[in-house]
């Protein structure tokens, strides 16, 4: 029985366990070379590639067909790769490589570790699978070394990792087995992400509806009498205001009006341009890391000390009705302040305070809606930062209507949203179910429970010997030359 950070595994009495040093020809870090996203030369997988215990062939990048050992990091069919460094969630993630038809060569980079299995002794699916299986990742959390901001797994405890040894013929039934089973939760999972976006594109559609007045039309037909929207900009301060990109707008209805965010808002500021000293306790830091549409996060969120909250609060301490919007990183959140909670504004956060013109909720859905944008999508710059510069986000418009219809406007989205976020919200906790099956299925498979047992198998002990007898051949020399090689070739 292996038992590592609470918890154990017990197996059959057929199986016995090993390391991933003993099935494997060598254990190899990937290239450093700087790869092109010019479609030039060959392949490379990177770690951003292994998602979801497969490799997926999106956003690929190249290495030249004249870089150095290129041989010596080519992929073969039935390689396991493994991401040696990533943030602490993802560090260990394993995925098989298999030859496709319109990529039928590829290397590695150097933050992936190549185990190249012997098919003979292990299932290359099945050594994966347990990598990524709740036993493997407790192994993983359990020897990784912490870096700034990423975590590291090297190939050294790599290969002491344990893992189980079952018979060759049983390895295959159960890798099979498994494939059977995740293909049908792939299919409902599939089935879960399709609602999930669908919910999405109806928000949108309602939201749309909304700023462009197809919410209240019968509203407005029997309510005939209310404030025309340019009678609430002539109460504003700043009477005029550029309104760019006229011709891309859709046409409002009778009494409605284009304004700007500067027109609409008493006061717009900026985070302060400098990441703030983080405490253990303190006030609350709201940045991109805490928010979602409609709402932040607070069980997410960093705190500060009081010298520092007060020092970033000091051109506008957050309020109730206040309305926070990300203009870096997950660009276009829009959040109410809802409560008196204490908090300052994190990086790239900003903060408007509508003016009496323009209800709060309502400022936020149309900040979420489709419309507004269409307005800030083409002003995105930065490649490695992209973010949306307050001088053109103070000229962006939002469609402004009577307050009594703004009410009613929130009302309608209320209505129409709330259905759909309880919706979302089975679906989340199915997504999650998902996730939980998947490893419950592995579990069944490490216990020896998701296959019957053969006896006409080779038995494990007759495995075992061969890789002992394979392991016994390479001489004392043969293996000091091995790993002065890995020393030259591998990055470390």
């Amino acid at each position: 029985m292996m038992e590592a950070n609470n918890y154990s595994l017990r197996l059959p009495e057929r199986w016995t366990w090993i390391k991933v040093g003993d099935i494997n020809n060598k254990l190899q870090y990937g290239s450093s070379e700087k790869a092109n996203g010019d479609y030039s030369g060959i392949p490379v997988i990177r770690m951003g590639n292994i998602k979801d215990s497969k490799i997926i062939y999106d956003n690929l990048k190249y290495f030249s067909l004249d870089s150095p050992d290129l041989d010596e990091i080519l992929l073969e069919d039935g390689d396991v790769l493994f991401n040696r460094t990533n943030s602490p969630e993802l560090v260990g993630k394993a995925a098989v490589y298999r030859n496709r038809s319109n990529y039928p060569k590829a290397v590695f980079a150097s933050y992936l570790i190549r185990i190249k299995v012997k098919k003979s002794f292990y299932d290359p699916e099945l050594l994966s699978l347990f990598i990524n299986s709740f036993y493997g990742r407790e192994f993983i959390k359990s020897v990784v070394s912490q870096m700034v901001g990423q975590a590291n797994v090297n190939g050294t405890k790599l290969a002491a990792m344990p893992i189980p040894l079952a018979p060759l013929a049983e390895q295959h039934r159960i890798v099979a087995r498994i494939e059977e089973l995740f293909s049908r939760l792939d299919v409902g999972v599939e089935a879960l992400q399709k609602a999930k976006a669908q919910l999405q594109r109806y928000r949108q559609a309602v939201l749309k509806a909304a700023v462009e007045g197809r919410l209240t039309e019968e509203w407005r037909k029997t309510h005939q009498n209310v404030e025309l929207a340019e009678t609430l900009l002539e109460s504003i301060s700043i009477k005029e205001a550029e309104l760019p990109d006229e011709k891309n707008r859709p046409q409002l209805p009778y009494g409605w009006a284009w304004a700007s965010l500067e027109q609409l808002s008493e006061q717009i500021v900026d985070c302060l341009h400098s990441t703030p000293e983080f405490a253990s306790n303190g006030k609350y830091c709201i940045d991109t890391t805490c928010i979602e549409p409609g709402r932040i996060l607070f069980d997410k969120a960093r705190f500060v000390s009081e010298e520092i909250y007060r020092e970033r609060i000091r051109r506008l301490k957050p309020e109730a009705g206040d309305i926070l919007f990300s203009r870096e990183g997950t660009i276009g959140t829009a959040i109410t302040v809802l409560n008196n909670v204490e908090f300052c504004l994190g990086q790239r956060m900003m903060m408007f305070r509508p003016s009496d013109s323009i209800i709060p909720a309502y400022f936020m859905w149309a900040m979420l809606s489709d419309t507004f944008k269409k307005q800030w999508e083409p002003k995105v710059t930065g490649t490695t930062a992209p973010h949306v510069n307050i001088r053109d986000l103070r000229v962006m418009v939002l469609p402004l209507t009577s307050v009594a219809e703004q009410v009613e406007i929130i009302d309608e989205i209320e209505s129409k949203l709330s259905l759909t976020d309880e919706i979302e919200r089975i679906i989340g906790q199915n997504l999650i179910r998902a996730v939980r099956f998947r490893q419950s299925i592995l579990k069944l498979a490490f216990e020896g429970r998701l296959v019957p047992q053969d006896p006409s198998d080779e038995p494990v002990s007759v495995l075992l010997e061969r890789i002992k007898t394979e392991k016994a051949k390479e001489s004392p020399r043969r293996a000091r030359r091995n790993n002065s090689i890995q020393q030259m070739r591998l990055i470390q």
